[in-house]
């Protein structure tokens, strides 16, 4: 009756604890990437502390805990001085685009297209190619839907004050003490199990803090190949492209098709008016080969570089985990799979 009793009560906290974590999901992932920005400023941290001195002068955890956020901000900073110009010049130019130019540019393959159904009589529709082109894209494209996104970004931009300006908060707090997110779980933990738990979040910061600084050198060389042969053949928005296709990088399998379909969708709607066989495809064509380029060098020369020591798993688990993650969180689960599952083999080889 005592074990019954006992594995009832561990059972209830255990649910108890995922239901608050769930309750209180955005302060949880505000927490952990405070923790995940800590862990990547703390060579920064010992850069200002140790190497950065004036004379006798040092600058203290609490100064060189403001520095290294203020590094973080100048940088995010830099990316939107750089890519919101671009990102409001497009959205203004899908916002009063001539719909029914992009309908006659693509009517020559999708009158081949539609013939070819016809022929096989997969279709039947008797409307012409071209009102069909045309409904489709002014359903999805109509400048209300547009005014509609901006609108959501709007939204989007509001929340994501509040977690930027929370994040910025307890990171300066776990720059300032190293410890501090160690002694908080240290505390909640019986005293039998304090030292795996040092143990456990010792390795898991070593681990995650060598992953996403090789998300980020992952990240930097995919957006620098791709701008490098965009800019070769002569792409608009070439920076662009390479930056978006970069950031879908970091999603697993999906990302890189995202990345290619951004590529063909942004250089159709900057050439709109030109001769779809002879200049919209081959342009799309290169726009899309060039990130091609980029994820071949990424899958066979950066990935296994960077990453051949820092996760110490079989491609063959790392997938099925990917899938399972997509199944439970989606593309958020797809992209935290990796330094989730990571830390979670820590944990089992701790106990």
């Amino acid at each position: 009756m005592q074990h019954l009793a006992r594995t009832f009560w561990i059972t209830l906290s255990a649910a108890l604890g995922l239901y608050l974590l769930y309750y209180f999901s955005n302060l949880v992932f505000f927490i952990l990437a405070s923790w995940v920005l800590s862990m990547l400023g703390q060579p920064i941290m010992k850069f200002f502390l140790e190497k950065l001195r004036l004379n006798k002068f040092g600058w203290g955890t609490s100064i060189s805990a403001v520095l290294t956020i203020l590094l973080y901000i100048l940088l995010l900073s830099l990316i939107g001085i750089l890519f919101i110009p671009i990102i409001i010049e497009q959205g203004s130019h899908l916002a009063n685009m001539d719909y029914n130019k992009i309908g006659a540019s693509l009517q020559e393959p999708i009158t081949y297209i539609n013939n070819e159904l016809k022929s096989l009589g997969l279709i039947s529709s008797e409307q012409s190619v071209l009102d069909q082109i045309n409904e489709v894209v002014q359903k999805w494209f109509r400048p209300e839907r547009v005014s509609n996104l901006f609108s959501s970004i709007i939204q989007i931009a509001s929340n994501l004050t509040l977690a930027v300006g929370s994040i910025i908060f307890i990171t300066f707090f776990f720059l300032q003490e190293s410890g501090l997110f160690q002694e908080y779980l240290v505390a909640m933990v019986p005293k039998r199990h304090e030292e795996k738990i040092k143990h456990i979040l010792n390795d898991s910061s070593r681990l995650l803090r060598r992953y996403f600084s090789g998300i980020l050198i992952q990240m930097s060389i995919f957006c620098l190949i791709s701008y490098v042969a965009l800019s070769l053949f002569g792409i608009k928005n070439a920076l662009l492209i390479g930056f978006f296709s970069g950031l879908m990088n970091m999603i697993p399998y999906v990302g890189p098709l995202i990345g290619m379909v951004f590529a063909a969708f942004l250089t159709l709607t900057s050439y709109v008016g030109l001769d779809f066989t002879h200049e919209i495809l081959p342009l799309s064509l290169k726009a899309v080969g060039s990130v091609f380029i980029a994820q071949l060098i990424d899958n066979w020369l950066v990935q296994p570089f960077l990453f051949s020591k820092t996760v110490k798993a079989h491609p063959l688990e790392i997938f099925l985990v990917i899938l399972a993650s997509a199944k439970i969180g989606g593309i958020t689960g797809m992209i935290l799979a990796i330094p989730a599952y990571t830390v979670l083999r820590v944990i089992a080889r701790a106990f």
